[in-house]
């Protein structure tokens, strides 16, 4: 066997494994979850209740996972007396050209803003920010996934990416 007709049937192996259950209609997809670290900076004081607010916001969208270990995104919020600085990092996936090692501490930068925050709106504030960061980042990844898997004929499926 020649080299193309093995990658060929490797391929054709996995797309059989791993796309053909969905399509044929066997079996439903998985749940697909955006997985967010969060890091707050603050003072000791604000710290708990901007992290606890935030995650609960980041969860209560459904399909997001706040995590420690394997992420997609970093949310990380700063604060410096009454202003805050939110960053939007994405961990970038194309390791072919990199070696692991390397590729594990690289992130896109998707977005960044400055704001003001008030100890009286707090709450209101970490919504304000999960809702910019679900609107302008994740839902876009969900519309990318949808249009994949539609185009593959799974339209009313739960989507996920593989």
């Amino acid at each position: 066997m020649d080299l193309k007709t093995i990658v060929l049937l490797t391929f054709f192996t996995f797309v059989q494994g791993t796309f053909l259950p969905y399509l044929a209609g066997g079996q439903e997809l998985p749940e697909f979850k955006h997985h967010v670290k969060v890091r707050v900076t603050a003072d000791k004081n604000i710290l708990g209740p901007i992290t606890s607010h935030i995650q609960r916001e980041l969860t209560s969208l459904g399909d997001v996972e706040v995590v420690d270990g394997d992420h997609a995104w970093i949310l990380e919020i700063t604060t410096i007396g009454p202003g805050m600085y939110v960053l939007i990092l994405k961990k970038f996936h194309d390791q072919s050209r990199l070696n692991e090692a390397a590729a594990d501490d690289l992130y896109h930068i998707k977005g960044r803003w400055l704001g003001r925050l008030s100890k009286e709106s707090l709450q209101q504030t970490c919504s304000n920010i999960v809702r910019r960061f679900n609107q302008e980042h994740l839902e876009e990844e969900r519309n990318t996934n949808e249009i994949f898997w539609d185009s593959l004929g799974t339209k009313g499926k739960n989507k996920v990416t593989p």
